[in-house]
């Protein structure tokens, strides 16, 4: 185990330290924090960690650190002074980090080449930006972290510490296919247009999705995220060679991240470029696919609360789908199971519990789709919108949404 106690003793009282989440995530260095976190000084830290991949906390009861993240986290600090949080789109999430200012910034990177250069590696976000507007960085050099030619770099000379450290990187897999990513994967096949370019989110459904895509050709991606289906489809032949595929952030497996140096026309950017809102006509079809756990007769989505509880925040998916709302062939698609809790619950709902819930406020989904179908909202009126979201509903559940 790595001994991060010298490197501790750097923070020092009411400090403002950024470490970045997903696969960028130092996990050795986050665990020391949280093991001695009773004995560090008041330190606030900006994170932004992902539900179910970054799983540490840092503020809690018996310490002095505070947080400011961007997704919900676990504790009873929740949404308190100790913990804050931020509910909005990762555009948002850069306005916010821009009108901040750091002591420390946290840097997950690759070894140096011979100029001394570390790629940033698997996961850039608001690297970038955070650089800019910091005072000291402190380099974790990792022998496991892919020297990505497309992705930023940061010369050894920049840092005012480093430590270098041989682990594998946070990692992600998905579930084996089941029946319904499967029948939900195949209808959304149906709506890819040639040449579209996708953004997809995280979870089952979108990886189902792309690897059933991989007897397409030239598939196109600018994604917030990319995972383990993209190295799937690059190795079938599925990707446009000619296209400059970016995203922010991959995570996937270990092997994944090994794999992505291959793969040339790969870039990662930070979210500014990433989940930029394009002027209308600007490029490619763009197709935003990504998931929810509700979606209502009247379109509106919810991809956040469970009852009253907030599970998750609305990430990039609102940014991508405005992208997709400006573009003349855009489309914007939600996919999601029609059931929860193994089929006891429907996620076609009447309405949401409450205007909270609407995570895509003024914009409405084009497609939504389930195992039961594909529901076209354009263009039609309300009345109309409920029916085709009923149609696609679990069937046993039909019945009651037509009496609403």
């Amino acid at each position: 185990m790595t001994d991060y106690s010298s490197i501790l003793k750097l923070f020092k009282p009411n400090e403002r330290i950024f470490i970045p989440g997903s696969s960028a995530e130092p996990r050795s260095l986050v665990e020391a924090i949280s093991r001695q976190a009773s004995i560090l000084p008041p330190l606030h830290i900006t994170n932004t960690f992902l539900p179910g991949i970054n799983s540490v906390t840092f503020a809690a009861r018996d310490n002095q650190l505070s947080e400011l993240v961007f997704f919900p986290r676990g504790g009873d600090l929740f949404e308190t002074d100790r913990v804050q949080y931020r509910r909005c789109s990762w555009l948002g999430a850069y306005s916010e980090l821009q009108k901040s200012e750091f002591d420390w910034i946290v840097v997950h990177v690759s070894t140096p080449d011979a100029k001394g250069d570390c790629s940033l590696g698997t996961s850039i976000e608001f690297l970038p930006l955070v650089l800019k507007r910091t005072k000291r960085v402190l380099g974790i050099i990792n022998q496991q972290m892919p020297a990505l030619a497309n992705s930023p770099k940061i010369n050894i000379d920049r840092f005012d510490t480093s430590l270098e450290v041989d682990e594998p990187l946070v990692g992600y897999d998905t579930a084996d296919a089941d029946e319904v990513s499967s029948a939900i994967s195949n209808y959304l096949m149906g709506l890819i247009d040639e040449k579209a370019v996708l953004q997809i989110g995280l979870g089952n459904i979108p990886e189902q999705l792309v690897r059933t895509l991989k007897d397409r050709k030239n598939l196109r991606f600018h994604s917030g995220m990319l995972s383990n289906g993209f190295v799937e489809l690059f190795d079938a032949g599925a990707l446009d060679p000619n296209f400059e595929h970016s995203c922010a952030l991959t995570l996937g497996s270990n092997k994944f991240y090994q794999r992505l140096s291959d793969i040339n026309n790969l870039v990662l950017i930070s979210v500014d470029k990433s989940h930029a809102i394009k002027v209308p006509g600007e490029g490619n079809s763009f197709h935003a696919i990504n998931s929810a756990l509700q979606v209502d007769l009247g379109g509106r989505a919810n991809l956040e609360f469970i009852g009253s509880k907030r599970v998750s925040n609305v990430g990039g998916a609102s940014d991508f789908a405005r992208r997709a709302a400006y573009e003349k062939n855009g489309k914007n698609i939600i996919a999601l199971p029609a059931t929860a809790r193994g089929g006891q619950v429907s996620r076609i709902v009447s309405g949401l519990e409450s205007a909270e819930h609407n995570s895509l406020k003024g914009v409405s989904p084009d497609f939504v789709v389930t195992e039961f179908g594909v529901a076209d909202l354009r263009g039609v009126p309300q009345s109309e919108k409920a029916k085709r979201l009923i149609a696609i509903a679990a069937p046993k559940f039909q019945s009651q949404l037509a009496l609403t």
